[in-house]
């Protein structure tokens, strides 16, 4: 901050961008603004009353410089964790890893915009005593929302909590009471296309995130937007066949 404060003493500058929202900055801007320079605070959150001077011009840094005036699009994931745990149980014959399954979630969403939450939905003593580890608190510690749903008869019961929540974001968000742009379903389930229909008759953009052999054709009809996770755990039967295909 001293250095450049020294700079635009001496080399008077027309302009000085500052991208805080910190209040020891006010000094500087204070200086600078008294030097004839230029001054734009581009911040992203609250911004304190100190650096709300009517010289200096005020910039929401997400809104209108990074964005173009428009706020990256909020998301909300949904994994039916059990669904996803199973189908690579099954096809790797161990135990995945909680951090993988997180890591590929994530990389398949973000291009979509900002996830704001990630739901994530199972029997956490059920899998976590077959797998030897805390699941449900590994999940936690990545700021992962985990729902508890026991199941019974056979049945992974967390299909209809899921599907429940999302009806209820949805009715937030026609009342004005959550912004959520975009739904990200992770399962493989055909219980979901309903609510696949639903999100999308709302004007919410949807994609389904699942295994390749696990994912319900019916599914994969109505969500439109689908991305496969095999290649993240070393599974992908599709490109395995194709290389082998093309060895041939």
């Amino acid at each position: 901050m001293a250095r450049t404060a020294e700079t635009i003493r001496l080399d008077r500058p027309r302009r000085l961008i500052l991208v805080t929202n910190d209040r020891s900055f006010h000094g500087l801007a204070r200086s600078a603004s008294q030097r004839n320079c230029e001054v734009l605070i581009w911040w992203s959150g609250d911004l304190p009353p100190e650096l709300r001077q009517a010289d200096y011009i005020v910039r929401d840094l997400e809104r209108d410089v990074l964005s173009l005036h428009q706020r990256r699009p909020n998301l909300s994931v949904y994994v039916d964790y059990e669904n996803i745990h199973i189908g690579l149980e099954r096809q790797q014959g161990r135990s995945p890893s909680p951090d993988t399954i997180l890591k590929a979630v994530r990389a398949e969403a973000a291009d979509l915009g900002q996830i704001g939450d990630i739901h994530a939905y199972a029997d956490w003593k059920r899998l976590s005593d077959a797998a030897d580890v805390d699941i449900q608190r590994k999940l936690a510690e990545h700021g992962v929302k985990t729902h508890y749903q026991i199941n019974g008869f056979g049945k992974n019961c967390a299909d209809t909590v899921i599907i429940e929540d999302i009806h209820t974001a949805l009715e937030l968000c026609a009342a004005g009471s959550r912004s959520i742009d975009a739904f990200v379903l992770v399962t493989g389930d055909r219980d979901f296309v309903e609510i696949a229909k639903r999100v999308q008759s709302a004007d919410k953009r949807l994609r389904v995130l699942g295994l390749r052999s696990g994912l319900s054709q019916k599914l994969v009809e109505a969500a439109g937007d689908v991305r496969y996770l095999d290649a993240y755990f070393g599974t992908d039967s599709y490109a395995t066949r194709s290389r082998q295909a093309s060895l041939a």
